[in-house]
């Protein structure tokens, strides 16, 4: 597996802009330090993860740092298809 730190980035920060339009659904603890939705988000991303998988009854804020992982680990699959 290859780190892409420019897609665990962009996921990082992803999260952060979804998750400040849906408060509600990812809550901070009110620290400064990252929480765990933006590490998971980076990690996955990061990894080129391909296949992510939560069960959850609800969505959570895993939910949103999954899908902006998604959504950086997609479209580098879509470039490369494209070439």
């Amino acid at each position: 597996m290859e780190w892409s730190s420019k897609c665990a980035a962009n996921a990082y920060l992803d999260t952060l802009k979804l998750c400040s339009k849906q408060n509600e659904n990812c809550s901070s603890s009110g620290t400064q330090e990252p929480d765990g939705k933006e590490f998971i988000s980076a990690l996955a991303a990061g990894m080129s993860a391909k296949l992510m998988v939560e069960v959850a009854s609800k969505i959570s804020p895993s939910t949103v740092a999954l899908a902006a992982a998604a959504r950086q680990t997609g479209e580098s699959d879509r470039r490369k298809m494209a070439k």
